[in-house]
C-alpha cells in the first residue's frame, strides 16, 4: 500500500485565491488559444477560396 505526500495539497489550501488565479489564466489563455487558431484556419481558408475563385474566373475569361 502506498502513501501519498499530502503536502503539497496543503499548501494549495492555504490560498486558494492564488489557486483561482492561476486557474483562471490558464483557463483563459487556452481560450485565446483556441480563438487565435480560429482566426488563423478562416484567414487560410478564405484566402484559398478567394484564389481559387479568380483562378477560376480567369479559366473562363480564356473560353475554357
Amino acid at each position: 500500500m502506498t502513501i501519498l505526500d499530502t503536502r503539497v495539497w496543503h499548501q494549495v489550501d492555504q490560498d486558494p485565491l492564488a489557486l483561482n488565479l492561476i486557474y483562471l489564466v490558464v483557463r483563459y489563455f487556452c481560450v485565446a488559444l483556441v480563438g487565435i487558431m480560429s482566426c488563423i484556419f478562416l484567414i487560410s481558408t478564405t484566402k484559398r477560396e478567394t484564389e481559387n475563385l479568380k483562378s477560376l474566373d480567369a479559366h473562363n475569361a480564356n473560353g475554357g
